[in-house]
């Protein structure tokens, strides 16, 4: 009969911030890591694993000493870095060039400071990852990937703990969904909870290799002196229902490698979806907002800053670097998540408003230095449109009259004069313009007598109780009354897109109310307000009250460009 094998990896979660600050994780790192070293010394079968090249950064900067005695023992074997990305990440709601920025920035710093990339994926507590992530960590050299959030369901158990994560392209990553915790305890008593586990394991996969993580977590701490002390007797014992050793992670995937063709591990071609903590997307949406523009901006500048270097202008290399940093530090997965204490958003509003600054500033001057090598001598004033897109793109544009002798017309790159509208009492003005990917577009505002009248097929009109705005492709009506948007007409299908109760807004009752856990450890989301949503927990069912009764509904533009 084979003997099944647990194999024990010491770990140390480290929440960069949620109830502290990340100046407060600065000193749980440093006090982490001292206490693992010290059990290093003490222990030559302990082996530990940390994720989070931000925190091998912070050692390196602040306590030397201490980074380079980690050094020595990530060379002897038994400290192993885990993740390859810059911090343990939300997956769901940062943008695809962030989720690679994660892994840009952290496989560099392993790789020019301990020589090699790091193979796995580490993100034991983020809530659900998206289906592009494996094609995301492959590229980025990670072979395999771990987590332990999807125990954390409270509708149906996640059915699987050892498979093929398959992203939409095919790229596949051998995935383990633990089955414990990632921060479990070594002690006698918990001999029958991880033979259970081991049992399970087997069960579902026919595989007799259990890993377990253990140690203090979250605000740090690591593997306590009775982990190892019980971890020592273990490995000596005879009398146990498995064979105990230390390990790394990545000679544990190894092993489940050995199993394909052998065990049940199923391809999983889908998002790993987690049924708990759907408040996530909608909590501290404020620095959700922020985040949002930060990424799109920080991209920009460095897309036109790249162009404008081509051509004589400067790339602002270091501080991209350290603003990608911060933004990747704020995507942490209690950080962007909304999960967090007040402290943290202000930090975070801190850091991003240094952010906006700057890139508004260097995006302007990117822009300026590309402008003054495009031939704009002819007649009229010129108006450059950029694309940043990495497609062609035809869109209202939007822009400030300062300083523009009126009244004008715009004319496109052939000499036709396009439609315009003026909004903001005439210091602004929209235009549809068209611009290639990262390229730009040059019109220009030519003097006139008088202002054209332009006809469009852009209507708004009243009928019947009923504002319509309109166009030769869609037709859409809103009630006069209470606003609702009850109608959205596709001309070409022939079909209302709407259903017949309309859009309108609803204001749900919304308060903590216990009753729903998750599955495997119990939790009620009532502890969990700022990660939850509760409206299908409310007594006495679902509340909510219709908004019909509209203050004011009222056309505030009437095109030729926008209605």
């Amino acid at each position: 009969m084979i003997m099944a094998r647990w194999h024990l990896i010491g770990h140390a979660h480290i929440d960069a911030e949620w109830l502290w600050t990340f100046k407060e994780t600065l000193e749980v790192c440093r006090e982490t890591f001292n206490s693992v070293l010290n059990l290093m010394r003490e222990y030559p079968m302990f082996t530990f694993c940390q994720s989070s090249a931000c925190y091998y950064e912070i050692m390196e900067k602040l306590y030397p000493e201490i980074f380079g005695e980690i050094k020595r023992r990530i060379e002897e074997g038994r400290w192993e870095v885990v993740g390859g990305s810059w911090v343990e990440f939300d997956a769901n709601m940062p943008s695809g060039e962030s989720l690679a920025r994660q892994f840009l920035y952290g496989q560099r710093y392993f790789k020019e400071r301990f020589g090699s990339y790091v193979e796995v994926g580490w993100l034991p507590d983020s809530f659900g990852f998206a289906w592009t992530l494996p094609q995301i960590m492959a590229k980025s050299g990670i072979k395999y990937f771990l987590t332990q959030k999807l125990s954390w369901n409270d509708m149906v158990y996640y059915p699987f703990n050892v498979f093929f994560w398959e992203s939409p392209d095919g790229t596949r990553i051998l995935s383990h969904q633990t089955l414990g915790s990632y921060s479990e305890e070594i002690r006698d008593e918990n001999i029958g909870r991880f033979n259970r586990q081991a049992s399970m394991l087997k069960y579902l996969h026919g595989i007799e290799d259990l890993l377990i993580l253990y140690g203090v977590g979250d605000h740090g701490g690591g593997p306590r002196k009775s982990d190892l002390e019980t971890l020592s007797k273990w490995v000596e014992s005879s009398n146990l229902p498995a064979k105990v050793c230390s390990t790394r992670a990545i000679d544990y995937f190894r092993t489940l490698e050995q199993y394909s063709g052998k065990a049940n591990i199923p391809v999983v071609s889908d998002e790993l979806y987690l049924q708990y903590h759907r408040g996530v997307y909608t909590t501290q949406s404020r620095f959700k907002q922020i985040n949002r523009r930060s990424e799109v901006l920080i991209d920009e500048v460095e897309r036109f800053s790249l162009i404008a270097s081509i051509v004589g202008g400067e790339y602002p290399e270091d501080e991209l670097r350290e603003f990608w940093k911060k933004i990747m530090l704020h995507q942490f997965h209690d950080t962007i998540s909304g999960s967090g204490i007040r402290e943290i958003y202000g930090d975070c509003e801190r850091d991003f408003k240094e952010l906006l600054e700057f890139s508004s500033k260097a995006l302007d001057k990117a822009l300026k230095t590309i402008a003054s090598k495009v031939d704009t001598q002819l007649e009229g004033q010129p108006l450059l449109i950029f694309n940043p897109l990495s497609w062609g793109r035809r869109d209202v544009v939007e822009v400030e009259l300062a300083d523009v002798e009126k009244p004008f017309e715009v004319l496109d790159p052939a000499g036709v004069s396009i439609p315009l509208q003026l909004v903001d009492d005439g210091r602004k003005m929209l235009i549809i313009a068209e611009a290639p990917s990262l390229g730009y577009t040059v019109y220009r505002l030519k003097p006139v007598d008088a202002w054209r009248n332009y006809q469009t097929d852009v209507r708004v009109f009243r009928l019947d109780g009923k504002i319509i705005l309109e166009n030769s492709k869609v037709k859409l009506s809103i009630s006069s009354k209470t606003g609702v948007i009850e109608e959205l007409y596709d001309k070409e299908l022939g079909l209302n897109l709407i259903g017949g109760g309309g859009v309108r807004i609803q204001v749900f009752e919304d308060y903590p109310y216990p009753g729903r856990r998750t599955l495997f450890y119990d939790f009620d989301a009532a502890i969990f307000d700022a990660w939850e949503v509760y409206i299908y927990t409310q007594p006495g069912g679902v509340k909510y009250v219709d908004l019909r009764e509209a203050e004011e509904v009222k056309v505030l533009e009437r095109g030729p460009v926008r209605a």
